[in-house]
């Protein structure tokens, strides 16, 4: 047997970055900063297949069939920081930082396979899928130098982080679903962590 595929892509992307952020000095000790990072991101693809298998002894044809993907995706993100930094000299021997940071992450596709056999029905299949990754930290970080050779330094931070993700199938034009391509996955982790150092 004989297999011939001829196949083509186009594909294109799109996005929009942003990123600001301010330092203000409230006074000799303290200083405040805000900062901010966004994107927003797209996607278009479009694939075909051309199958033709030939039995390569009697030169007949056993089987031609095409198959077309059509999709697009998406993914957004925006991450905000807020700092705020205390010094207890004016050395910056001995501060103290801390920091609030949020961020939240989306991810997302639809698909579209269409493939047209003459040795079976026309198969018109459509996919979405869907994900949203959000996430909030908190740490601060205290430093003293005590002498040139002497330091403490001790500290926290706290992760709190939820995921979920959904994805799904349909026949295209009736719109019934095909439970096997559904899938839910959710899930919140939530982290503290500490320590604490002497050095000499």
């Amino acid at each position: 047997t004989l297999l011939r595929q001829n196949s083509t892509t186009e594909m294109s992307y799109g996005g929009l970055f942003m990123r600001a952020g301010i330092d203000y000095r409230l006074n000799a000790k303290n200083t405040i900063s805000i900062g901010g990072f966004g994107m927003d991101g797209n996607s278009n693809s479009k694939n075909s297949i051309n199958n033709l298998l030939t039995n390569e002894v009697t030169n007949s044809q056993l089987r031609k069939y095409d198959r077309t993907i059509i999709g697009d995706g998406f993914r957004p993100s925006l991450n905000i920081n807020l700092d705020f930094r205390h010094d207890f000299d004016t050395k910056g021997n001995h501060n103290l930082l801390s920091s609030l940071a949020y961020s939240t992450h989306s991810r997302g596709s639809n698909n579209r396979y269409l493939q047209n056999d003459l040795a079976s029905p026309q198969n018109d299949v459509s996919q979405n899928s869907k994900s949203k990754i959000k996430e909030v930290v908190f740490k601060t970080d205290y430093t003293n130098k005590l002498t040139e050779t002497n330091r403490i330094e001790a500290g926290w931070q706290s992760t709190f982080s939820d995921r979920l993700s959904n994805a799904n199938g349909f026949y295209t034009e009736s719109k019934n679903e095909i439970l096997a391509y559904k899938n839910t996955f959710d899930y919140n982790e939530l982290i503290h962590s500490a320590y604490f150092t002497y050095g000499d």
